[in-house]
């Protein structure tokens, strides 16, 4: 062997040595020093959760190594992210869609919140329960707390578990019901109108094979508005275009009888 290439050998070993040293004075340094110890929770993104609730039910503390708890999938480690954390938080609180727990250098813990937006409620017995346009469940009210939206009627609840689809007698009803929340839901995400969809239904009663039927407050007071909808393909159309409708009062004053967008003509069919 020539003595340069025993040299280069030689040098190669070195290189690794160092790395090796390297990458352990570094891993002690990360393990033993305070500034790699959770000192800042950081939570964002929620509405109606509080941060207490969402610390409390992950049994998240200040002061254990950045770290700790990190796990899962490969790329969620490398990510250090917490999914047993997650997994907590999603099965403790109802309103919470999807949650991402990640460790920050130096000293950070982040938890980022998606939250269920309530929609809508059906009357149980003792009161209200709340659901979001998935008919997810998300919290159940008392008689005395009238809920702030929509109540879908002809539905019985069978059985409430919070953070699941609630369970009626006519699931397929709430199916439905769901898609045209979904509908409604995204209409009101277009800017160019002030007007709140969401905000002017009162109540929705699905009659089955996709129809509903919708009871809308007029803007200003105008009076009140029966809707026949489908939930079909074409319903977000529908509703952008109901939305619209309402914001420039081209609906104001057609009198009794419903407006028939189940179809593919948009009709108002007076009251005989």
């Amino acid at each position: 062997m020539s003595r340069r290439r025993r040299k280069s050998i030689r040098t190669s070993r070195k290189g690794i040595v160092v790395i090796f040293a390297l990458l352990v004075v570094g891993g002690l340094l990360v393990g033993l020093l305070p500034q790699f110890y959770i000192v800042q929770i950081r939570v964002s993104g929620q509405r109606v959760i509080t941060n207490y609730e969402v610390i409390k039910c992950a049994g998240i503390t200040k002061g254990v190594h950045i770290f700790n708890g990190v796990g899962g999938t490969v790329s969620e480690i490398f990510s250090l992210r917490h999914p047993d954390k997650e997994r907590m938080i999603i099965q403790s609180l109802p309103y919470v869609k999807s949650v991402t727990v990640r460790s920050e250098f130096p000293s950070v813990l982040s938890v980022s919140l998606e939250e269920r937006i309530e929609v809508a409620y059906i009357s149980i017995q003792d009161g209200y329960l709340i659901i979001d346009a998935d008919g997810v469940a998300l919290e159940v009210l008392g008689r005395s707390e009238v809920p702030d939206v929509p109540v879908i009627e002809g539905l019985i609840v069978r059985n409430i578990d919070l953070g699941s689809v609630a369970s009626v007698d006519k699931q397929d009803y709430l199916n439905q019901t769901a898609v045209i929340l979904n509908s409604v839901f995204k209409a009101d995400l277009d800017a160019r109108s002030d007007i709140e969809l969401l905000s002017a239904i009162a109540s929705i009663r699905p009659v089955g094979s996709g129809i509903a039927y919708v009871r809308i407050n007029l803007p200003d007071r105008a009076g009140i508005l029966n809707v026949k909808v489908k939930a079909h393909d074409g319903i977000g159309e529908d509703m952008a275009w109901l939305r619209f409708a309402l914001d420039q009062h081209k609906l104001d004053g057609l009198g009794e009888g419903v407006l028939d967008l189940s179809t593919s003509q948009r009709v108002f069919v007076p009251e005989q």
